[in-house]
């Protein structure tokens, strides 16, 4: 029965000594990212790397912020890199010309997208854009309100985390009195886009009074004005 208990501690002890190991070992990304559709390999996607120190005065402080760096994926669409021992990766942001932005990537995997202290392997998909919104905005009154627009998709809206276009209620696009605004958003053809405005500043409260929910088909531009 003695004996029992000893060969117990000391497998206890062996599991305590591999899990502090463990803790020691470095976090190592290999990545690659992929076109949404076609699932080829994308190269010279802009990525964006960033480590926190895991001790600090022997005492680990997750928001110890310790350095950032940015690079580009191969002909393969791969990254790979490896964290030295006293760091804690994470993998900020993948963009490319013509796709949609991942923002804060870290958080597709709730708030964990790089285990710490493993080897982490991911296939990323970047979806390209694939239709085209042109917004003309035009607020005719004189020296009274000015005009508050956000144009916000789901898509985009799952892919970037927050992004939204005017950001979000806080900051919409905003036209002064006696002034017009035009652009051009690029975003994904067939599914919705619903476009808010107001002639009082929307927050996160109060709901815009006027909306309208459009799609655009594949390749084309759709042009979407609005006045008073």
């Amino acid at each position: 029965m003695k004996t029992i208990r000893i060969n117990f501690l000391l497998l206890i002890g062996l599991l305590t000594l591999g899990a502090c190991h463990k803790q020691d070992d470095p976090t190592v990304i290999n990545l690659t990212v992929v076109d949404y559709f076609t699932g080829q390999p994308l190269d010279s996607v802009f990525y964006l790397l960033g480590a926190n120190y895991r001790y600090s005065s022997g005492v680990y402080r997750e928001g110890d912020l310790k350095w950032t760096r940015g690079g580009t994926t191969d002909a393969t669409g791969n990254i790979q890199y490896t964290f030295k021992s006293d760091e804690n990766g994470s993998l900020g942001s993948l963009e490319k010309k013509g796709y949609i932005i991942k923002t804060y990537i870290d958080h597709l995997n709730n708030g964990n997208f790089v285990k710490q202290s493993v080897y982490n392997e991911f296939n990323v998909t970047m979806r390209p854009f694939d239709a085209y919104l042109k917004v003309n905005l035009h607020n005719t009154l004189i020296n009274t309100d000015s005009l508050f627009l956000i144009i916000r998709s789901t898509t985009l809206q799952n892919e970037e985390q927050f992004y939204t276009y005017g950001h979000h209620l806080g900051f919409p696009f905003v036209v002064s009195p006696n002034n017009d605004l035009s652009f051009y958003i690029p975003t994904v053809a067939n599914e919705p886009l619903t476009i808010y405005w107001s002639w009082d500043k929307m927050d996160r409260i109060k709901p815009a009074p006027l909306c309208d929910q459009l799609s655009i088909p594949k390749g084309d531009t759709l042009i979407y004005s609005i006045s008073n």
